[in-house]
């Protein structure tokens, strides 16, 4: 097993200005609300929004250059060494902490699978107790803590995920396949695709370091949050974790009917005062933390890049060409910014994380970039293993959006029928 570092394992993350299109290609989306009887679609302004979440649609405050430079700082927090005396939290502190974590936090566009049980300072003292009896632990458990939000989380199901049972089957064998699927989803929490049990966990971690900088920010620097997720990444580490597991479970009113439902804790973040070195950060001050607060919870949701990849539907200035450059020191802080999270949340040295952690930057807008794309063999990462177990409800792989390809001449050994990433083959 590899051995947890007390050292600082994340390097500065550098801000990168990226160049703006030349001043002929510059575009303004020119959004506006929808005409009394139009027809709404994703280019017209909202006329209202109803959410239990503080998220909506606000204007980006602009930064500094300056500011972008020590905004950078987040992207490289290091765990608390320890916490220190202080106050508590006041009303807004706890709110804004949770505004800008679990309440922004999402398995997707459509559906919430976190819920927040928060402890204050004599629970979190008894928390503390129960989590150095946990096996996998990540970080240091620590004493002192201010308050403890522990995070409750549930597989991603949808009526989408409910499609997924019925697909995948073979004509005769779906009579008794189908029933054993939809059994082992309800009863088990089993996924249909590994994709969809990736999204829990995906976001779990996105959630994560979102903790981290909310805590930041709504305390003006002075506090810092110590999440810890290993002990119950896997519903095998958490039946196998005893006693400490179950109390733990019943402090924070987890019940049997919520786990039936595949509710399940998936982190604990304590939260306390750090020392004045500790806290400090180039930089920083309240200002700057209600900005970065602000803008975090100013919602874009913009994947075209105009005369690139836009529908046919689109207005017309979605359809004129604007070029956009990234640096490649922008792509390197970026893989960077991977190796810091990922040796931030495994404890493990830096090298160590390279070396598991491959990284490679493949643009398709730049020069031959679509032919090195589609030169990366299907066996290249986890996903071709994966599939070998998923459903394949259409003829083309379902990672690959475009025309269904022609179908291949069978050939000896192989399934046809199957995308050829889902087929079987022997294992070298």
């Amino acid at each position: 097993m590899p051995q947890h570092s007390a050292e600082p394992h994340q390097k500065p993350v550098e801000f990168v200005p990226i160049p703006p299109p030349p001043a002929e290609q510059r575009r303004s989306r020119a959004a506006g609300f929808v005409e009394e009887g139009g027809k709404r679609d994703r280019y017209f302004l909202p006329s209202s929004l109803e959410s239990g979440s503080p998220v909506g649609y606000r204007r980006r405050l602009s930064l500094t250059a300056d500011e972008a430079i020590a905004a950078m700082q987040l992207l490289s927090l290091q765990r608390p060494l320890r916490f220190v005396p202080g106050p508590g939290p006041t009303d807004q502190e706890l709110f804004e902490e949770s505004a800008l974590g679990v309440l922004s936090a999402r398995q997707s566009t459509n559906y919430r699978g976190h819920e927040q049980v928060t402890l204050g300072p004599d629970a979190s003292q008894a928390a503390a107790n129960l989590l150095r009896r946990l096996p996998h632990l990540e970080g240091r458990v620590l004493d002192g803590a201010s308050h403890t939000h522990v995070v409750l989380s549930k597989p991603y199901r949808t009526p989408f995920t409910m499609l997924l049972t019925f697909i995948g089957h073979a004509p005769v064998a779906s009579l008794a396949t189908v029933p054993m699927r939809a059994w082992r989803k309800k009863y088990q929490h089993a996924d249909d695709i590994p994709t969809i049990g990736y999204l829990q966990h995906l976001h779990v971690g996105i959630l994560a370091d979102a903790m981290e900088r909310a805590t930041v920010l709504a305390s003006g620097t002075r506090r810092r949050a110590n999440v810890l997720m290993a002990p119950f990444a896997g519903l095998e580490r958490v039946d196998s974790a005893g006693p400490a597991m179950r109390e733990l479970e019943t402090m924070v009113g987890l019940s049997k009917a919520q786990k039936a439902q595949g509710w399940r804790i998936a982190l604990v973040a304590q939260v306390g005062t750090v020392s004045a070195e500790e806290a400090a950060l180039d930089g920083f001050d309240d200002a700057l933390c209600r900005k970065l607060g602000a803008n975090l919870l100013a919602l874009r949701s913009e994947r075209i890049q105009p005369g690139v990849n836009q529908e046919e539907k689109a207005p017309a200035q979605y359809h004129e060409r604007q070029a956009m450059d990234v640096p490649d020191r922008l792509a390197f802080m970026a893989g960077r910014a991977g190796y810091n999270g990922f040796a931030h949340w495994t404890g493990l040295e830096r090298q160590q994380a390279k070396d598991l952690l491959i990284l490679d930057r493949i643009d398709p807008l730049t020069d031959q970039g679509k032919e090195r794309l589609r030169a990366v063999p299907p066996r290249a990462g986890a996903r071709d293993r994966s599939g070998r177990r998923q459903p394949a409800p259409v003829g083309r792989p379902a990672d690959r959006q475009g025309p269904v390809p022609q179908r291949r001449p069978r050939q000896e050994g192989l399934r046809p029928g199957r995308p050829a990433h889902l087929r079987r083959r022997p294992v070298p």
